[in-house]
């Protein structure tokens, strides 16, 4: 299945693009969705390891199951004041 995934804020800018696509099986999670991610950019592995991600605007975790068509994010850590 085709899941695409939208970059935030130091993964975005790091990838240079503000979404991730890729084939996953059917019955894949979040988690190996994000090693998918780490996978094809190696460079943010560290970010995305600390990254929420959010499924039709609900924070899941790395045990959720993906399908096709949702809005999938993946939101990093932020610092700030």
């Amino acid at each position: 299945m085709r899941i695409e995934v939208k970059l935030f804020a130091a993964i975005r800018e790091s990838i240079d693009d503000d979404s991730f696509v890729c084939e996953m099986p059917p019955g894949a999670t979040v988690k190996e969705l994000r090693a998918a991610l780490v996978e094809a950019h190696p460079g943010v592995a560290e970010l995305v390891a600390h990254s929420t991600f959010a499924i039709e605007s609900k924070y899941v975790i790395d045990s959720v199951e993906l399908s096709e068509g949702e809005e999938v994010a993946c939101i990093p850590p932020v610092s700030g004041g």
